[in-house]
C-alpha cells in the first residue's frame, strides 16, 4: 500500500514537473516571438469580464466650448498630435471631438504578453499613429494604423538601466527612455533613448511597405557625466519655438538646449533638485518644475545661452505619497493664455492648485490664486492638469501604488475636479467634484464636444474583479455622462498613460499590455 501511494505521488510529481516545464518553454516562445508586422493581436479579457457592465449612462449631446485653443508651436506636427500633452503649453485639450458614447466598440492592440504598455501615442500627417510602447524587454518606436491598430513598422530601442534591475518599484518610478517624445512638423519622431542618444527617426515608404529610418543622432552622455553623474538620464525633449534648438531636462536636474547644426549644447543646472515631469514651451522660453520648484527659463538664441527669470518655490509632501512618484510636484506646468502658468504642489494634509504669472518681466508677486483640491490626508496628483481659459481640471492619483498592489478590485481614492481662478481678486474655487475614480491616465478635454475623457476603475472587492472603463465627464455640470468598458484585468490598468482623441473622433488609451482603443459605432474596425 505505501509503496502504491509513493508510486502515484511520484506520478504526480513527474505529471507537475513535466506539465511546469512545457508553460515555461510556451511563455518563452510566447515573450521572444518574432515580431508579426501587419496582425494586431488583442489584449485578452480578464476575470469578470461578463459580470461588469458594459455602458453605463447615456450618449452625449455635443456643447461645444467657445474658447480658443494655445497657439500651434511651428516645429511641431499638428496641435492634437504631435506628444503626450497635446501640444507645447502641455494644455491636453484637443480641438477635435471624441467618441460621444453611440454604441460604442473597444478594439485593442497588445504589443507584448508582459508588459507592452503604449506610453505616448501621436499621430503622424498621414493620420498613422506613432507611439513608444515598452516591455520589460525593450522600448519601441512603433507604427501602428489607426483603424485596425496593426502594426506597420517597428524601431526598436535599448532597455533602461531600470528595467534590468528587475525592481519594479524603480522601473515604474522610471520615466526617461522616450515616453517624452514628440513628432516634428515633418512626421520625424524626436526622443531621447535609454543610451542617452537623442534620435531623430523618419519614415521611408516604399510601394505600401513602410520602415523606421534613423535620420540624426546625439550623444548626450557625455553631457550628463560632465554636468551631472553617467548615470544621469533625460527624461523629456521638445524644440525650442524658433526651431533651432532642441530642449530637454534631465532627471537629477540639468536643463540642456542642443543646437541643432553644430551640435553644441548649452547647460543650466539645478543643484539637488530632481526633474521627474515634463515642461512646456511657449514664445518667450521654457518653463520646467523641479521637486521643490517651477522655473521660468530664458533662451538666447545668439548667445546661445539658458537663464533662469523667475523661480517659485511650492510646499512638498513631508513624507511619500501613494500616488506619488516623488515628494515634489507630479504636474507638467500647463500654460494657460498668454499670462498665465498652472500647476499643483504635493502639499499636507491637502494638495493645492495653484496659478502664477509667467511673464518674464518683474511683476512682483506672481502668484495669482491657490487653492486646495480633494480630501484632508488623501490628495496627490502625479498628473498634468487640464487648461483652458481660466479653469483647470485636476485628477486625484492618491492611493495608487504599484500595479499588482492595485488588483482583485482594489483601487485608489480617486476623485476628479474642476478648479476657475479670476485673477482680479486672486482667487480660485472649485466648480464642481466628482468622485468617478480616474487612477493614473493623463485626461483630455475636447472643445468640439465639451467632454473631459478619464480612465475609470470600478470598485469590485466582492468579485475581486477590474474592470476598466473610458468615461466621458460634461466640462460644465462635472456629471458623468457615460462609461464604456474597455476590458477587465491587470492587463487594462493605465498605469500613468494618457488618452488621445484622434481625428476619426476615437480615443485612444494606453495600458500595460499595449493600446486600447473606444469609437462611437461606425468609427471603428
Amino acid at each position: 500500500m505505501e509503496k502504491k501511494v509513493v508510486r502515484i505521488t511520484i506520478k504526480y510529481i513527474a505529471f507537475f514537473l513535466v506539465g511546469a516545464i512545457l508553460a515555461c518553454l510556451a511563455a518563452f516562445v510566447f515573450i521572444f516571438r518574432p515580431y508579426s508586422i501587419g496582425t494586431p493581436p488583442a489584449i485578452p479579457k480578464g476575470w469578470g469580464y461578463g459580470f461588469s457592465p458594459y455602458f453605463l449612462g447615456d450618449p452625449a449631446t455635443p456643447n461645444p466650448i467657445a474658447e480658443i485653443a494655445p497657439p500651434s508651436h511651428p516645429y511641431l506636427s499638428e496641435t492634437g498630435s504631435n506628444n503626450m500633452h497635446v501640444d507645447s503649453y502641455a494644455s491636453d485639450v484637443h480641438s477635435r471631438g471624441g467618441p460621444l458614447g453611440i454604441d460604442p466598440t473597444v478594439a485593442s492592440y497588445a504589443h507584448g504578453p508582459i508588459g507592452g504598455e503604449c506610453a505616448s501615442v501621436t499621430f503622424d500627417s498621414n493620420k498613422h499613429i506613432v507611439a513608444v510602447c515598452a516591455t520589460f524587454k525593450e522600448f519601441s518606436l512603433v507604427l501602428l494604423d489607426p483603424k485596425t491598430l496593426a502594426p506597420l513598422a517597428k524601431y526598436s530601442l535599448p532597455p533602461r538601466a531600470s528595467n534590468k534591475s528587475l525592481n519594479l518599484r524603480k522601473i515604474m518610478s522610471d520615466t526617461s527612455g522616450g515616453a517624452y517624445f514628440y513628432l516634428d512638423n515633418s512626421d520625424k519622431a524626436v526622443l531621447v533613448d535609454a543610451m542617452q542618444k537623442l534620435k531623430v527617426i523618419g519614415q521611408k515608404w516604399k510601394d505600401d511597405k513602410v520602415e523606421f529610418m534613423l535620420h540624426k543622432e546625439y550623444d548626450l552622455l557625455p553631457t550628463l557625466t560632465k554636468h551631472s553623474s553617467p548615470d544621469d538620464v533625460v527624461t523629456a525633449v521638445l524644440p525650442d519655438w524658433s526651431g533651432q534648438y532642441f530642449l530637454f531636462v534631465s532627471r537629477k536636474g540639468l536643463i540642456g538646449a542642443l543646437e541643432k547644426q553644430t551640435g553644441e549644447v548649452n547647460i543650466l543646472e539645478l543643484k539637488n533638485e530632481e526633474i521627474q515631469n515634463s515642461f512646456s514651451v511657449d514664445r518667450n522660453g521654457l518653463y520646467v518644475i523641479s521637486d521643490r520648484a517651477l522655473y521660468g527659463i530664458s533662451l538666447s538664441e545668439h548667445e546661445q545661452t539658458l537663464t533662469i527669470v523667475w523661480r517659485e518655490e511650492y510646499q512638498r509632501a513631508e513624507q511619500d505619497k501613494p500616488g506619488s512618484l516623488t515628494r515634489g510636484s507630479g504636474s507638467t506646468p500647463t500654460l494657460l493664455g498668454d499670462s498665465y502658468i498652472a500647476i499643483t504642489d504635493n502639499a499636507d494634509p491637502r494638495i493645492n492648485v495653484l496659478v502664477y504669472r509667467r511673464d518674464f518681466k518683474d511683476v512682483g508677486n506672481r502668484l495669482v490664486a491657490k487653492t486646495p483640491v480633494f480630501n484632508s490626508g488623501k490628495s496627490a496628483t502625479e498628473n498634468t492638469m487640464i487648461g483652458i481659459g481660466k479653469s483647470l481640471i485636476v485628477e486625484n492619483n492618491y492611493g495608487y501604488d504599484l500595479f499588482p498592489t492595485m488588483m482583485f478590485g482594489k483601487t485608489a481614492v480617486g476623485g476628479v475636479a474642476r478648479v476657475d481662478f479670476d485673477e482680479k481678486i486672486g482667487e480660485a474655487h472649485t466648480v464642481w467634484k466628482n468622485p468617478i475614480i480616474s487612477q493614473t491616465t493623463v485626461p483630455k478635454l475636447s472643445l468640439q464636444n465639451g467632454l473631459v475623457y478619464v480612465y475609470a476603475k470600478d470598485p469590485n472587492t466582492s468579485w475581486w474583479v477590474d474592470a476598466f472603463y473610458l468615461a466621458a465627464i460634461d466640462f460644465e455640470t462635472g456629471e458623468t455622462v457615460w462609461q464604456t468598458l474597455t476590458g477587465t484585468g491587470v492587463s487594462y490598468d493605465n498605469n500613468w498613460a494618457p488618452i488621445t482623441l484622434g481625428e476619426d473622433n476615437s480615443a485612444y488609451i494606453g495600458v500595460l499590455r499595449g493600446l486600447v482603443k473606444v469609437a462611437d459605432g461606425g468609427n471603428a474596425e
